[in-house]
């Protein structure tokens, strides 16, 4: 077998989590191994420890399997029930999908050899083995595994001239992906590009690293040769890399790292298609088969580059506007615009109307409502194409941020400051690095009166959503995530989770935030002041009355052509707020730039309509002002002697604003979690509220009610979620559930008592058999 296809087959074995599939490998390869003698599979029901069986010329065969990395226990019990049930076994395998060396394989054959008659032996097979057989026995790898070695070559051979930039950078990015902070990530990816460089023979000098670096790379700037030359260094001190006079090439040791490198490329790639995989059949509540999710994943990497790739080069000019003190020519994409797009993109791969639109809810729920070990693995992918894409950019610019920083004023909005105060917030450990870096650098921090304002209405109101959710918090993080609205309760929910509060300690800790009435922010402030060190902005100047009047006049225009009822309500008085931070904010600055024209401040809010603004009210010759925290994240990143953690990364991906239920959705959700009656894989809850929605309407219908447009619609939902018609919308619930045959916790609970018996069943006819044969 070829070196490249002998490192992902290896790989391949081992991160197989399907038993079912490993099993039927090894029952192939090792038929094939035996001269062609049929292996087959035994009884699940009366397993006797053996997961295949067959007769070869040497005697009888036995094959068990494990996926787990204990084979000594599992191998053990296996070989004790095959004792009890004699057979003519002469030849034993056992053989796992784990990594195993040779020593190790010695050591369990020595282990698991007393428990075998003396004429028979065992062959202990890990992962690497069962990977150089498959080099004369390719068959089996190929019938088994064909769909993901082949996404592993075609990931890893980006040296063709067709390759797209995000192709190429998603190679180099999942070399990183077991980093967990910045810096780390950096050097990786500057070793990983110097291995690339010079690899197959390859000599160069310090420019031709450079030059090839770059455009292999598709750079957004040539590497300058200080920042190459440091990290040829660290590998010459490493032993992977020799000088000859002025050029450079791998050792040994180097041709081995960059193997390795390659192999670490296909085993990331790997636990992502598996992570994807298990969130999506865990959100769909289905099994997907091979062919689906094998066409499914193909579009889902695809786009998943470009998203990052394109992220990664947005927060480069960003960054590069800051640097230059003007404006960017291109404006960022709305990270929700590319969630939508891939999401799209993805479902496609659906045939029925209803699994598409699931499909699309679990996609886009990835990236509103992160959790589990699939979001980790996203944010050390995207962390990686972000740093990737401004390689250089921190050794030609890093000094120039770190006095840059020193002049700004960092001014936060509603939604860095719940992040910053609230522990349960995505973008929590983001904030509180930006704060803790910034001061460090000796930049200023500060919040607005408005924006106090609301920070203060938000713990106001907590009290009403805590009472909805006090009866089963903590829950799991996803359950924090998805069901709890007001940011103070998931902090709160989060601080139980992990034992740092207890359910008594609420009132005291929303007294920290909480003013004796609504608009009593000196709590808040206070807060902000002691732990963070972050000022009240002062209110605007006489100056900036008209750009407030005007800026609250478009924002009560779009409100108004945009929404009716309570939501109008909601939206002039966001309105009023975002005009008063507007116009303070270009206050400070004007005062800023009076004392001292090198001063000058940014906004940090992940809100699109803040952009909006700064384009329709900020003259083209000023420089921009509005920054998300994912900029300012990257911003800090590339400051020498900064390192930032992967939580702190976060932002660098996640800066998407919450889908949050609402109305009847919530109130569905939320008795649904705290009833636990009913087992609702959470995509499906779109099809869910789609069918009661239509139900609802019909039965208004029936009743004699006009129900034609949405405001018709809202008044039907307003009426279900009165308590007075609670009886009613059960009822209509439950037949949405029926229709939909979601199971109920009962029917889980029987299914899991069924399977109980059975399995005790066996055991029992087992013990009958031994007592019999001990017996005669």
């Amino acid at each position: 077998m070829e070196p490249l296809k002998d490192m992902i087959a290896g790989v391949v074995i081992e991160k197989d989590r399907q038993f079912s599939r490993f099993e039927s490998f090894c029952r192939a390869l090792l038929s094939s191994l035996e001269g062609g003698a049929p292996i087959v599979g035994t009884s699940v029901t009366w397993d006797r420890g053996r997961d295949g069986r067959g007769q070869s010329s040497v005697g009888g065969i036995v094959l068990c399997c494990s996926l787990t990395d204990k084979v000594e226990d599992k191998a053990i019990g296996d070989l004790k029930k095959n004792r009890e049930h004699p057979s003519s076994a002469k030849r034993f395998y056992f053989c796992s999908s784990q990594r195993l060396t040779e020593k190790r394989c010695d050591e369990i054959t020595a282990t698991l050899q007393p428990f075998l008659s003396q004429d028979a032996n065992i062959v202990v097979l890990g992962a690497p083995q069962l990977a150089d057989l498959t080099g004369t026995h390719p068959a089996p790898l190929r019938d088994h595994y064909s769909a993901e070695i082949a996404d592993c070559i075609e990931t890893l051979k980006t040296d063709r001239p067709a390759a797209e930039a995000e192709d190429v950078q998603f190679h180099l990015a999942l070399t990183t992906v077991g980093h967990s902070d910045s810096e780390a990530i950096r050097r990786s990816l500057y070793a990983a590009a110097v291995r690339v460089a010079l690899s197959d023979g390859r000599h160069g000098t310090v420019g031709d690293c450079c030059r090839d670096m770059s455009q292999h790379f598709h750079l957004s700037r040539q590497l300058p040769p200080e920042a190459v030359q440091y990290h040829l260094d660290g590998l010459i001190e490493a032993g992977e890399v020799e000088r000859q006079g002025a050029r450079y090439r791998l050792t040994d040791a180097g041709e081995e790292a960059y193997r390795q490198q390659e192999a670490n490329v296909a085993s990331n790639l790997l636990d992502g298609r598996l992570l994807v995989r298990e969130h999506l059949e865990v959100e769909l509540g289905r099994s997907i088969g091979d062919d689906q999710f094998n066409r499914l994943w193909k579009v889902f990497q695809e786009k998943i580059a470009f998203l990052f790739y394109q992220r990664g080069m947005e927060l480069v000019r960003a960054v590069g506007s800051l640097l230059e003190r003007e404006n960017q020519d291109e404006p960022l994409h709305d990270m929700k615009d590319l969630v939508n797009s891939l999401a799209d993109a993805v479902s496609m791969i659906a045939a029925e109307d209803d699994v598409r639109e699931e499909l699309h809810t679990a996609i886009v729920d990835l990236f509103t409502t992160p959790t589990g070990k699939l979001l980790e693995w996203l944010v050390r992918l995207c962390s990686s194409f972000v740093s990737l894409c401004s390689l250089g950019l921190e050794a030609q610019s890093g000094a120039a941020l770190a006095q840059l920083i020193s002049r700004i004023a960092l001014i936060f909005d509603t939604d860095v400051v719940l992040s910053l105060v609230c522990e349960g917030e995505s973008q929590h450990e983001s904030a509180r690095a930006v704060v803790s870096r910034w001061r460090t650098l000796g930049g200023q921090l500060y919040v607005a009166a408005p924006v106090l304002h609301e920070v203060a209405h938000h713990a106001w109101i907590a009290e009403t959503d805590f009472a909805h959710v006090k009866k089963w918090i903590p829950g799991s993080e996803a359950d924090r995530t998805r069901l709890i609205e007001n940011a103070f309760v998931r902090g709160f929910a989060e601080l139980l989770s992990v034992g740092k509060a207890q359910r008594g300690h609420w009132p005291r800790y929303i007294a920290q935030y909480c003013g004796d009435k609504e608009d009593d922010t000196v709590r808040i402030a206070e807060t902000l002041s002691a732990e963070c060190g972050i000022q009240v902005l002062p209110p605007r100047g006489a100056a900036e009355y008209q750009i407030e009047r005007e800026v609250g006049a478009y924002l009560k225009e779009q409100a108004e052509a945009r929404d009716s009822g309570r939501r109008l309500r909601i939206a002039l008085d966001k309105a009023a707020r975002d005009a008063q931070l507007f116009a303070t904010m270009v206050s400070y600055r004007r005062q800023a730039r009076e004392a001292d024209p090198s001063d000058s401040c940014l906004l940090v809010s992940s809100a699109r309509r803040l952009s909006n603004l700064e384009k329709r009210f900020t003259r083209q010759e000023e420089p921009h002002v509005v920054i998300s925290v994912a900029a300012v994240t990257h911003l800090l990143s590339l400051v020498p002697d900064v390192s930032l953690s992967l939580g702190a990364m976060r932002a660098l991906l996640f800066d998407t604003k919450r889908r949050r239920s609402e109305g009847l959705e919530r109130l569905v959700l939320r008795v649904l979690r705290e009833t636990q009656e009913v087992d609702l894989p959470w995509a499906r809850r779109t099809t869910l509220m789609r069918d009661l929605r239509k139900r609802l309407v019909g039965e208004a219908r029936l009743l004699g009610e006009r129900v034609e447009n949405a405001h018709d619609r809202s008044r039907v939902e307003a009426r279900a979620i009165d308590s007075k018609h609670a009886p009613e919308t059960a009822a209509i619930l439950k037949s949405s559930l029926e229709n939909l045959a979601v199971q109920t916790r009962v029917e889980r609970e029987n299914e899991i008592l069924r399977r109980r018996v059975l399995d005790q069943d066996d055991e029992i006819e087992r013990l009958k058999r031994v007592r019999t044969k001990k017996d005669k």
